[in-house]
């Protein structure tokens, strides 16, 4: 047995141990003999662990000199990355009252069973999520910490309540408000649970009818709130709406511009940047980055553009800590996000810090792509 920091972890590579994520758990995140891939080493860097025990038989490849993993290891910047908004036990928390409302919940038509106990526990989670969000005003919220590769409809709901938070936070909506926003953005989806899973868990393009079927969520969803009592009006109207389009174009009624409430207008950025942010069975997690260049495309015909000037203010594309591939070649550590498209690094082959929005030299070098903790020491 040997221990070994993160980054030189591998696909294939057997723990151990058992790994806790922290001190007074009594279950074990990963088990003893867990074959490590390379999600599941993303997914450990995303929860801020450092070192790994793996198996003695394992051989620990030597870093090349002029690999990015050894680079980084002589970094000069000593960068710690800002702990995340949502902190894992509030994360676990808010995923098992989740489960339970998507999976104990009946909705048919014989009505609703089972939601009182259940939508109660979501609230008292929307509460600690706007109190995380609020407490850290100043600070970017990275799409990376709110992630999970076994993703769920609740997981993606939970990212999406946050991300509306801090969306609606930026737009300056008040306390109490942001709670009842938080509130119809973590049950955006809820209506999903009258859809058969087959449908909303299929890898391919719908049929037409198919997707007729889906685009009903949004109403099964408001009438959810309805019949629970588990909002107000404008509550309800915000699930109806979310999936509507600045330019008509959207379901399930087709209306334009402000008449789309902005509780949706929240909803639908958020949806939809956490959605190309996410794996999906048919592709792979788009780029932060790329993720907010779509959605700034589609402000005026898709997205209100107050809403995505917000997003472009909340959404750390690439988080401090983390590491770029440069087009001219080079590899930079974010030391400094505040500009979210054009950080401040530390080119690694040469120590200069470089901010890649003023310095001239760089004026025409763009980011390739951030890359993956599972993939550095690979490189």
């Amino acid at each position: 047995m040997k221990i070994i920091p993160l980054a030189m972890a591998r696909p294939g590579m057997k723990l151990a141990q058992d790994l806790y994520l922290n001190e007074d758990d009594t279950t074990p995140y990963l088990r003893r003999g867990f074959a490590l891939t390379e999600e599941a080493i993303d997914r450990l860097a995303q929860q801020g662990v450092l070192r790994i025990y793996v198996a003695e038989e394992i051989e620990v490849p030597r870093p090349a000199a002029s690999s990015p993993f050894y680079l980084l290891q002589n970094a000069r910047h000593a960068v710690d990355p800002p702990p995340p908004v949502v902190k894992p036990q509030l994360r676990k928390d808010a995923l098992e009252s989740l489960d339970h409302v998507f999976n104990d919940v009946l909705i048919s038509d014989a009505g609703i069973v089972g939601a009182e106990r259940e939508l109660q526990r979501v609230a008292d989670v929307v509460d600690q999520l706007v109190l995380a969000v609020r407490a850290n005003r100043s600070t970017l919220l990275s799409i990376q910490d709110l992630k999970s590769y076994d993703e769920y409809t609740y997981h993606h709901s939970l990212s999406v309540a946050v991300l509306s938070i801090a969306l609606g936070q930026a737009l300056d909506i008040p306390y109490r408000d942001l709670l009842r926003l938080g509130q119809s953005a973590i049950l955006h989806d809820i209506g999903k649970a009258a859809v058969p899973a087959e449908l909303i868990q299929k890898p391919a393009r719908l049929a037409e009818a198919e997707f007729e079927q889906v685009k009903s969520h949004a109403r099964a969803g408001s009438a959810f709130i309805i019949d629970s009592a588990a909002g107000d009006e404008e509550q309800w109207q915000a699930v109806l709406f979310h999936h509507e389009k600045v330019d008509g174009t959207g379901y399930p009624t087709g209306i334009a511009g402000e008449r789309i409430p902005i509780w949706s207008r929240i909803i639908s950025v958020a949806d939809v940047f956490d959605a190309l942010t996410s794996a999906r069975p048919y592709r792979n997690p788009v780029q932060p980055a790329d993720a907010l260049e779509y959605i700034m495309g589609g402000i005026g015909t898709h997205f209100d553009y107050d809403v995505v000037c917000a997003l472009a203010k909340k959404a750390a594309l690439y988080p401090v800590g983390s590491l770029l591939e440069l087009s001219n070649g080079q590899y930079g550590l974010v030391l400094n996000c505040e500009n979210p498209l054009r950080p401040v690094v530390e080119i690694l082959d040469s120590g200069d810090v470089v901010d890649l929005a003023i310095d001239r030299q760089y004026f025409c070098v763009v980011v390739r792509r951030m890359i993956p903790a599972g993939q550095l020491a690979a490189m």
